[in-house]
C-alpha cells in the first residue's frame, strides 16, 4: 500500500496541477483527475505506468507511520555525512586580493588582512594543503576530489594559480583520486594559454559575475581605480564559452539592479550566447554585508522574508526573457543542492591556512573553524554541525514540506538576523511565494512544449552540491 508523500508540494498551472517532490527532486505534471484520485488512493482508476512512475520517483511511498523518521534518517546522512567516505570538498581561497571594488562585497579587504596579519604578498601554497589532504586521505580514503577556487581574485596571481593546480593534479592523481575542479572568478583576467592548461588539468567550469548592462554592472562592480570592468568581463566571457568548460553567469540582485536583469539576458541572447550548450546564468541574492554596510544598507532589506518581493520580481523577468526550459529549469534557487556549511569534510581554506565552513563567514575571525598550517578543526566546526542537525530536527517537528531544500536554513542567514548561527532563517514563505511560482510558469512553458505528450513530465534531482 502507498501513500502520499508529505515532501510533495502542489501548485495549479493551465494544464492541471504541478507535483514536486522536495526529497527526489522530481516533478510531475498531472490532470485536475489524476491528482484527486491519487489524493484520495484511489489508484485502481490510474494507469500501471503512472503509478510506477511516481512510485520511482518519490511521490508515492509505501505505507508507513513513520515515513518521517525513515526520511528524516536518508536526509540527515545525505547531508551531514555525504562526503566523508568518498569525496573531498575544498573551496581554496589562493588569495584575499582583488582587483575589483565591489560596493556591496561581504569580503572587506582591508579589514581581513588586518585581522589574519598577512603580508600582501602572501598567496595560498601548496606544501601546506599536501599536509592537510594526506590526513584527510589517510583517515577516510575519498575516492573524488571537488575543488573550487574562490577568493578575493583567485587568478590574480595565474601563473601561481596554475602552479597550485598542477601540484594537486598530480598529488590526487597519484593516490587514484578523481579530480575536477572549478572557479569563481570577477572575470576581468584572461590567459588563453592558462585557461587551456587548466582544462587540461580538470577544469569543469568558470562562474562570473555580471550583474546587469554595462552602466548598472559597473557602478556595481568597477575596478579599483574606479574605471567599469562590464567590458572586460563581456569580452572575456565569449573568449572562454569557445572553450570546452561550462561558463556560469552569476547575476547578484538586490533592489538596485532588479529592473535590469532582463537587459543583461538580452544581451546575452543579442552575443548568441544562450544558444551555446556551454553556456548559463543564474541569480544570487545579495546577503546584507557589515563590509558593503553603507551599499547593505540602501539596498538590501536585513531579514530574508524582506527580500522575497525584489527575488520575486527578478525571477518572473528572468522567466519572461528566457525561452530555453532546459536553463530556466536548473536554474539556481530553482534546483536541488546541499550547502557545504552542513557537508561533513567541506572547508574553506584562505591564503593564511585560516579555515571556514561558509562561503559568506569566510575572513569572519569568529568563525574560523580550523587552521591548516596548524593541522586542526577546532571545536567550533563540529558545533555548526551539530547546530545543522538540530535545525533538521526543529523543521521535522512542524511538518515543513521545504526541508530537503533548505535543510534547516542558511547559517549566515541566521547570522546576520539574529547574531547566532544556531536559530532558524526560515525560508518557507520564499519557497511557497517565490520558488513554487516559478517552478509553475517553467513547467507551463515545458507542457506547451510537448503538447501531446501521454506520459507525465519528471525531472530528476541534480546530484551536485
Amino acid at each position: 500500500m502507498y501513500n502520499w508523500s508529505i515532501w510533495n508540494v502542489e501548485r495549479d498551472i493551465e494544464p492541471g496541477v504541478m507535483v514536486l517532490n522536495t526529497f527526489s527532486g522530481a516533478g510531475v505534471i498531472l490532470t485536475h483527475g489524476q491528482y484527486q484520485l491519487l489524493k484520495n488512493n484511489t489508484f485502481n482508476e490510474l494507469e500501471e505506468t503512472l503509478i510506477n512512475n511516481l512510485i520511482e520517483n518519490g511521490f508515492l511511498v509505501p505505507y508507513s507511520p513513520s515515513e518521517e523518521a525513515s526520511l528524516y534518517w536518508s536526509l540527515y546522512n545525505n547531508v551531514v555525512y555525504r562526503s566523508v567516505y568518498d569525496e573531498l570538498f575544498l573551496t581554496l581561497i589562493p588569495t584575499y586580493r582583488c582587483n575589483l571594488a565591489c560596493k556591496y562585497c561581504f569580503e572587506d579587504h582591508h579589514y581581513l588582512e588586518k585581522l589574519s596579519d598577512v603580508p600582501q604578498n602572501e598567496r595560498l601554497e601548496f606544501p601546506m594543503l599536501e599536509k592537510f589532504i594526506e590526513n584527510y586521505y589517510n583517515e577516510f580514503h575519498f575516492k573524488k576530489a571537488r575543488i573550487v577556487f574562490y577568493g578575493g581574485e583567485p587568478l590574480l596571481f595565474p601563473e601561481h594559480f596554475l602552479n597550485i593546480t598542477q601540484q594537486l593534479h598530480k598529488w590526487l592523481k597519484e593516490k587514484g583520486v578523481n579530480f575536477s575542479f572549478s572557479i569563481v572568478t570577477n572575470g576581468t583576467i584572461y590567459s588563453e594559454r592558462i585557461i587551456d592548461a587548466l582544462i587540461e588539468l580538470g577544469l569543469e567550469k568558470i562562474q562570473i559575475t555580471l550583474d546587469g548592462p554595462e552602466n548598472i554592472h559597473d557602478e556595481r562592480r568597477p575596478f579599483l581605480s574606479g574605471k567599469g570592468s562590464f567590458n572586460v568581463i563581456f569580452e572575456h566571457i565569449k573568449k572562454i564559452v569557445e572553450k570546452n568548460v561550462n561558463v556560469i553567469v552569476r547575476i547578484n540582485v538586490d533592489a538596485h539592479n532588479t529592473m535590469y536583469v532582463q537587459d543583461l539576458i538580452r544581451l546575452f541572447k543579442e552575443n548568441n550566447l544562450l544558444s551555446q550548450k556551454n553556456f548559463s546564468f543564474y541569480q544570487g541574492l545579495v546577503d546584507p554585508s557589515t563590509a558593503g554596510q553603507s551599499w547593505c544598507n540602501e539596498y538590501v532589506p536585513l531579514k530574508l522574508n524582506d527580500r522575497i518581493p525584489l527575488i520575486g520580481r527578478v525571477w518572473s523577468k528572468m522567466i519572461e526573457v528566457t525561452d530555453d526550459t532546459q536553463l530556466l529549469i536548473g536554474l539556481n534557487g530553482l534546483n536541488f543542492g546541499v550547502c557545504p556549511a552542513k557537508i561533513h569534510g567541506a572547508f574553506f581554506i584562505g591564503p593564511d591556512g585560516d579555515m571556514f565552513s561558509c562561503y559568506s563567514l569566510v575572513g569572519n575571525k569568529n568563525f574560523v573553524v580550523g587552521n591548516c598550517r596548524e593541522g586542526k578543526v577546532y571545536p567550533l566546526y563540529r558545533e555548526l554541525l551539530f547546530y545543522g542537525s538540530k535545525k533538521i530536527i526543529k523543521c521535522i517537528e512542524v511538518n515543513c514540506p521545504y526541508l530537503p531544500l533548505c535543510n534547516g536554513g542558511c547559517f549566515y542567514h541566521s547570522y546576520a538576523e539574529y547574531g547566532t548561527p544556531q536559530e532558524i532563517a526560515c525560508q518557507r514563505k520564499y519557497f511557497e511565494e517565490v520558488w513554487l511560482r516559478a517552478k509553475g510558469s517553467i513547467y507551463e512553458k515545458i507542457y506547451k512544449e510537448q503538447t501531446g505528450r501521454k506520459t507525465p513530465l519528471y525531472r530528476r534531482r541534480h546530484k551536485d552540491i
